[in-house]
């Protein structure tokens, strides 16, 4: 059940970015720090072990892991601006796993798609 309201709170705050008009912000890339900075969130620093770059394999799984970290620091943070950090911490995480599969490379090739549908998706 849980990860059924996490999936129906995050659809709707993509479909706010995206009324919002804030889509670029989450296209663009920016780093936690640039994340932080720009809306007034504090950074969490993670020590990531070799046992969380074997486990955390997905966003999903990273994210459930992260989310209670980052709320400890910024507990009247808004949901949007918790999965621009949270999706920034990943790619950072990600980019730096010695562990990442080659096929997820190619996976991120697709990554224009993926948006184009998930915007088709949660069109207003």
């Amino acid at each position: 059940m849980t990860g059924t309201v996490f999936g129906r709170v995050l659809h709707a705050v993509i479909k706010n970015i995206l009324r919002s008009h804030d889509f670029d912000d989450v296209l663009s890339q920016l780093t936690p720090d640039e994340v932080c900075a720009k809306h007034g969130v504090n950074n969490i620093t993670i020590d990531y072990t070799e046992e969380n770059y074997r486990q955390w394999t997905s966003y999903k799984l990273y994210a459930d892991h992260v989310r209670p970290m980052v709320l400890k620091e910024n507990p009247k943070v808004s949901m949007t601006r918790l999965v621009q950090l949270i999706a920034a911490k990943w790619r950072e995480f990600d980019s730096q796993n010695p562990y990442r599969e080659q096929s997820h490379s190619s996976a991120k090739k697709n990554k224009e798609g993926r948006w184009k549908m998930l915007k088709c998706v949660c069109s207003v």
